[in-house]
């Protein structure tokens, strides 16, 4: 016991008296303690005492007369009642629990228990008297079970009268064809328990109909409820007080002292008659409450004296003499009686007296009712952030009572870990690798604080749902039913301050305060139950009850983050790439603790660097698997690199590419119109597209044409860079589906092909359509990745050539076996039963030619879709030989004599017999024949088939008939079997690569079904097995496919040509130039039939129109052709040319005033023409060309460059040089080109450009040689800095003069179109890298865009 006068709390609901604190292990209601701030810290341990116990003795509990227990309007009792096998029935007709009954009308109302004579068995009776000498009565026959309580409750709504026990309603009685009644007033008593044998508990009284959801509360916890009430209780008694004569009414209308009596007698007799007390047998009269003899008011229990009175004391202590300790006693109600005078006189004078009997044995009982409180009862609207918790204080004022240690070190380290924190609106979701936090305050049932219960209660955990795992089969030497994997389970730690092992802290804060924490570890939809022992229950209960969990992965981790793909997956020496070619890797995402991430938007943290290269352009992209990306990369230059792969700045790899040099390539004109060939055109880029304008055909007609030549940039995913031509020997005239056998092992494993095949495209020769194809998936024998994978191209009749394209890392893939097989295809994507999808039940036995075996129809339930392993989609078809009888579908297709079947079979190495057959027929059994070996003479020869049969072998896959075991070793997973036949012969292959040997070289059959048997052989073990991907296509002998030498390409069937400008274009003319300013292009000059053209003319990209450019200024030396034109600023420069003999001239046209103006010239600098120039740096440098005899020293061509300096409008000869300082224009050595070294043999007519981060002039083509029309095959790079050439290769596609080029996709591709070579006009276009000089991060050519 604590210090007096110490505010107490209340535990439980229980209150104790006083309002202190108290020793008693339990307390009276004599008080409420008050604790409006909630702040109370000490508590005490106080239960439910007592409750009445009624003994045969026929003496109720009396509650005096009050208007409020008249219940005059709608109202609901409650009660709890329990009948003892000690004390049986009281032998009354009526038990009464409750009745205010005038003892002679039976006016009022009761409720009682009627005994029907059978043990625990009652008639249920409650009666209103509602006037005008009606009652309403409902009587009901109720289980009273011995030695139990039941819980007894009424209403009345005026209109009806329900009756209810436990809970459960047992009894209604409608009035609606009556207006309301309800029960009159009268001035009786209250009587509890009258004529009752038994205990009774927790009387409550409403002045309303509670509803049912309101009975538990209302009769399991106790009430204090405001002054206002706004329940509606107008009387509550506990029955708690354990002793005495007295109970009292816990209702606000009790607050002002209303008790109710044990025992209680009355008499008021009237003067001159005899008043007596009675007591029940077994009972005496042990106190006199009341005695008065004058004037009385009132009734029994609530007797009052008026103002006529003898002295009370005196009365009192004569009537106590009298009676107490009597069992009854008599006394005459006269003035004499008393020996004294009454001098007033009244008008009726009464001796009224109220009066205990008091029993032998007590009349409380210890066995109380049912009760919530103190029994832990959980509600997830107790939940709640426990975070909360870290600044409150708690305690009396000057009591600073912070957090206790084990709380707050809990949340401590919760807080630190970024623990997810919240109530019950958050169980729901959860992060891998992020702990989880959430609060309780743990109540009783009745709401109040529950301080009894610790962490050892609780039964928390986070279960993994059990996943089929068929390739955990591969690890096991037997086959049992599917084995089933789940993560770990996941218990969850529960923290309080009553810690195990050490007594609980009874009195503690804290004590109910508990904290659940836990770190999901894995991805998924695990359940998390919590369950508690509730205290006084035995039974467990539960507070979160399998609420699923959606566990995301935690953020990217640069820890488990994968990188595959080819490219990272080559040693060395393996070249996976070419310079140029765009090449892919992929990035799997996994959080920290391993999870696969099923969701994009890690794209912007992942970087890669290549070393040793100027640079590498990559891109990253979402893959279509949500959590893969694609990273697209094109390495600048051949060679061995270092590939660092970065997420959020942490290395996730790094290893070594080597890489090809770049493949000079041709624009594929398949499907593509191209234009009549031509040469001395001109040809810019705008947007990426190629502009064409002029020239001359190989007839010498002067072209005025303006053609667009949409490359397609934007839509790389059209693009393929590379193709082979398909060869079909004994092609049939009707279309046929050809199997054609590839390696793709090697394509993936250089870099050319997508690891999932899904860039494989086929075309018709003619290039008009696309073909129809089937590439046998990854996990097949003969899948994508092998060495020779099974392609199967659906391909017109009479076509002996097609087309095969690959190498475009974007594409998604067209593989589509229906597309080729038809309705000759069985996948089983379809969750219906097959046998609503074109397959019946065959009617075979397990053994089709065994008579001992037995009759076995088979069951349609054995045969569904399963979504747990497939070949093709997301299905396949499991044969469940483990939980139903097996049998054989059959599904008809058209009857072949030549004929491919093949199936895919998942072996689980289950025992059983599963086999496929073209030709299965059922044998009836020949019982009447015993031997065995007549048995197989009578059997039929057509019967073909392959698969698993363990009767005949249980190590090899067999073929029959008769069954035989073959060399084929079973084993787990993906299999397949090809049955073909030529008409002559059938033939077994097992994985496409083992032939089986049959019973006979000559065996042969029809093909007329897909027969699949899938069957338990006896005394053998269940099983199951899987099928998928079943196909039947027509077979012809000799009909075979091969493909030739593979083609470097460009190969989109979006790009086209398209004729534009068409209005008032410019006169036809070649050899002139064009530049691009702007959105529009311009051209200058040219030639037409000796003329020399000075003019300028616009071409609007936007507005597709031509228009002429008027000068305000002209010179008459102007006019030429095979001149050379850049854009600096907002002026086009253009140099040299000729008209006809070579012109050294210098001109500017400024595009906004559409002047000119002359340039200065170079002494040194010969008059050229069929020269190139570009720009960079602030330079135009001029390369190559024709010169002039008269001013040249060593011939007519020429290998000089010279640059001319915009900012100091000088020019400067680059070289070659024989001399330095000699003249202004060759003064630097550092200016020039540094020999020895090689360069390019002179030429003209090339095509050159300037690009690169580090820029460098590409040199293309051309013309020279000894004979100056010597085509020249070959590209050169000079290093604008370094001064330097450098040879890049050649070939014949480079064999060409007085073509014309553009740079696209960022200055990374020379696209050339047109030209001369040997004699031919060209009309080809052909695509050359020139990005060697470096790729810039963010000005990637787009993954596939050309594959140079």
């Amino acid at each position: 016991m604590r210090d007096d006068k110490q505010p107490i709390c209340t535990y439980g609901g229980y209150t104790c008296a006083e309002s202190y604190q108290s020793s008693y292990g339990f307390c009276t209601l004599q008080h409420m303690p008050l604790d409006p701030g909630g702040m109370c810290r000490f508590c005490i341990e106080v239960k439910d005492g007592s409750s009445l116990n009624f003994m045969n003795q026929g003496m109720p509990a009396l509650v005096p007369d009050s208007d409020h227990l008249d219940l005059t309007g709608a109202f609901t009792i409650f009660a709890f009642v329990k009948k003892t096998a000690e004390q049986g029935n009281s032998g009354a007709s009526r038990e009464y629990i409750v009745t205010k009954q005038s003892d002679y009308s039976g006016k009022g109302y009761w409720i009682a228990l009627i005994p029907t004579g059978a043990i625990g068995e009652y008639d249920m009776e409650f009666g209103v008297y509602v006037g005008s000498e009606k009652f309403r009565t409902a009587r009901q026959t109720v289980n009273v079970p011995v030695d139990e309580w039941l819980h007894i409750g009424v209403t009345y709504s005026g209109t009806a009268l329900t009756m209810y026990a436990d809970q459960v309603m047992v009894s209604t009685l409608m009035f609606d064809d009556e207006p309301p009644m309800y029960n009159r007033r009268n001035s009786q008593p209250l009587l509890v328990g009258k004529d009752f044998a038994g205990l009774i508990d927790n009387l409550l009284m409403f002045d309303s109909v509670r509803v049912s959801d309101d009975f538990v509360s209302d009769s399991m916890c106790p009430h204090n409820l405001p002054a206002n009430n706004d329940g509606g209780l107008i009387a509550y008694f506990r029955f708690n007080e354990a002793e005495g004569f007295m109970t009292r009414d816990a209702s606000p209308h009790g607050a002002g002292g209303t008790f109710g009596y044990l025992g209680l007698v009355c008499a008021n007799a009237p003067e001159g008659n005899m008043a007596m007390l009675q007591c029940a047998p077994g009972h005496t009269i042990s106190e006199v409450l009341y005695a008065n003899f004058g004037e009385n008011d009132g009734t029994c229990g609530a007797y009052e004296a008026g103002p006529c009175a003898l002295d009370r004391q005196l009365v009192e202590e004569f009537v106590g003499a009298a009676c107490l300790n009597h069992n009854n006693c008599s006394i005459p109600a006269t003035v004499s009686t008393f020996n004294t005078t009454l001098a007033c006189r009244a008008t009726t004078r009464t001796l009224a007296i109220n009066a205990i009997c008091k029993p032998a044995l007590s009349a409380w009982s210890m066995h109380t009712a049912p009760t919530l409180v103190g029994e832990t009862h959980l509600f997830t609207d107790d939940l709640f952030c426990p975070f909360e918790l870290m600044d409150q204080k708690i305690g009396f004022e000057g009591d600073d009572n912070a957090l206790p240690d084990w709380l707050d070190q809990t949340l401590e380290d919760l807080m630190m870990n970024d623990a997810q924190c919240g109530g019950a609106d958050t169980l729901d979701s959860a992060q891998t690798g992020r702990p989880v936090v959430f609060g309780l305050r743990a109540k009783d049932g009745c709401g109040y604080r529950s301080l009894t219960s610790t962490a050892d209660d609780f039964d928390a955990t986070v279960t993994y749902p059990m996943i089929f795992n068929v390739s955990a089969m591969e690890e096991l030497e037997t086959c049992p039913d599917f084995p089933q994997t789940r993560f770990p389970n996941i218990s969850i730690a529960v923290h309080n301050g009553n810690l195990e092992g050490e007594e609980p802290a009874y009195c503690s804060s804290w004590s109910d305060v508990f904290v659940f924490s836990y770190t999901p570890t894995f991805f998924g939809e695990p359940l998390m139950s919590i369950s508690y022992e509730s205290g006084s229950s035995d039974a467990e209960k539960t507070l979160i009850d399998n609420v699923r969990v959606a566990v995301d992965t935690a953020p990217i981790s640069s820890a488990t983050t994968k990188v595959i793909g080819s490219v990272v997956d080559a040693d060395d020496v393996h070249v996976v790439c070419e310079a140029g070619v765009e090449s892919r890797f992929q990035v799997v995402a996994y959080d920290e603790s391993g999870n696969r991430i099923m969701k994009h938007g890690d794209a912007d943290k992942l970087a890669v660097n290549v070393m040793e290269t100027p640079s590498a352009g990559y891109h990253i992209e979402n893959a279509t698997e949500p959590g893969v990306y694609d990273v697209f990369i094109i390495f600048a230059t051949s060679g061995t690199f270092t590939l660092q792969v970065t997420l959020l700045n942490s290395t996730i790899y790094e290893g070594t590419v080597t890489c090809s040099g770049s493949m000079i390539r041709m624009m594929d004109q398949l499907n593509i119109d191209f234009p009549e060939a031509r040469f001395e055109h001109t040809v810019v880029s705008y947007n990426d597209d190629l502009y064409v304008f002029g020239g001359a055909k190989s007839d010498k007609t002067y072209l005025d044409a303006t053609l667009k030549f949409d490359l397609d940039i934007e839509e790389s995913s059209m693009y393929y860079s590379f193709k082979r031509m398909v060869m079909v020997d004994s092609m049939p005239e009707e279309v046929f589906n050809v199997e054609l056998h590839l390696d793709t092992e090697m394509l993936i494993s250089s870099g050319k092909l997508k690891e999932d095949c899904s860039d494989l495209r086929f075309f018709t020769w003619e290039g008009d359509s696309t073909l129809p194809m089937w590439v046998e998936p990854s996990q097949a024998p003969a899948g994508c990745g092998s060495s020779s994978t099974s392609v199967w191209i659906r391909v017109p009749g009479g076509m002996e050539r097609f087309w095969m394209y690959y190498g475009n890392k974007q594409a998604t893939s067209m593989s589509d076996a229906v597309s080729v097989f038809g309705d000759m295809f069985e996948d089983f994507e379809y969750s219906e039963s097959p046998l609503d999808n074109g397959w019946t039940l065959e009617n075979a036995t397990s053994d089709s030619c065994t008579p001992d075996a037995g009759y076995n129809p088979g069951e349609a339930a054995s045969f569904y879709t399963s979504d747990l392993v497939s070949m093709t989609g997301t299905r396949s078809l499991r044969a469940n030989i483990a939980d139903f009888l097996g049998g054989s579908l059959e599904k008809a297709v058209p009857m072949m004599k030549r004929f491919t079947m093949k199936v895919f079979m998942y072996d689980l190495k289950c025992e059983g017999a599963h086999f496929v057959s073209p030709d299965f027929k059922v044998c009836q059994p020949l019982d009447l024949i015993e031997s065995s070996a007549q048995h197989k003479s009578l059997l039929p020869n057509l019967d073909n088939g392959v698969g698993v049969y363990t009767s005949s072998d249980n190590e090899t896959y067999c073929v029959m008939y008769p069954w035989h075991s073959s060399t084929a070793k079973r084993e787990h997973g993906w299999h397949s079997f090809t049955l073909q036949d030529d008409d002559e012969r059938l033939t077994i292959t097992y994985d496409d690569v083992m032939v089986l040997p049959l019973r006979a070289d000559d065996v042969t059959t029809d093909v007329s079904k897909i027969f699949l048997r899938a069957a338990r052989l006896p005394e053998q073990e269940h099983s199951s097995v899987f099928w998928d991907s079943i196909l039947v296509t027509e077979y012809i002998p000799g009909l075979a496919a091969s493909y030739m030498e593979e083609q470097h390409v460009v190969f989109s069937r979006e790009a086209k040509w398209e004729t534009v400008g068409i209005q008032d274009p410019p006169p036809a003319r070649q050899a002139h130039t064009a530049v691009v300013y702007g959105d529009s292009m311009y051209i200058f000059g040219g030639e037409q039939s000796t003329y020399e053209y000075s003019d300028v003319w616009r071409y609007d990209f936007g507005d597709d129109l031509w228009e002429f450019q008027p000068a305000i200024n002209g010179f008459d030396t102007l006019g030429r052709h095979d001149h050379s034109a850049v854009v600096y600023n907002n002026t086009m420069y253009v140099y040299g040319g000729r008209s006809p003999a070579a012109l050294g001239d210098f001109w500017a046209y400024d595009f906004d005033r559409s002047s000119w103006r002359p340039m200065p010239v170079s002494e040194g600098m010969m008059g050229r023409y069929g020269h190139s120039a570009a720009v960079t740096g602030g330079k135009m440098y001029v390369y190559g060309g024709y010169v002039s005899k008269e001013q040249s020293r060593e011939g007519e061509l020429t290998d000089e460059i010279w640059a001319f300096d915009f900012a100091h409008m000088e020019w400067l000869k680059v070289g070659p040089r024989y001399d330095n300082f000699a003249q202004d224009w060759i003064e630097d050595p550092t200016d020039a080109i540094l020999f020895p070294q090689a360069i390019p043999l002179p030429r003209f007519a090339m095509t050159a450009v300037i690009t690169g981060m580090e820029p460098a002039l590409y040199a293309v083509g051309g013309a020279g040689g000894g004979s100056m029309m010597e085509e020249q095959p070959d590209i050169w790079k000079f290093d604008i800095q370094a001064k330097e050439w450098k040879w890049m290769g050649s070939s014949s596609l480079l064999a060409r003069y007085d073509s014309a080029g553009a740079l696209v996709a960022n200055g990374t591709l020379l696209v050339m179109y047109g030209g001369h070579a040997q004699g031919r006009f060209m009309g080809d276009v052909i695509v050359i890298y020139v990005g060697e000089s470096g790729l810039g991060s963010g000005d990637m050519l787009r993954a596939g865009l050309v594959a140079p």
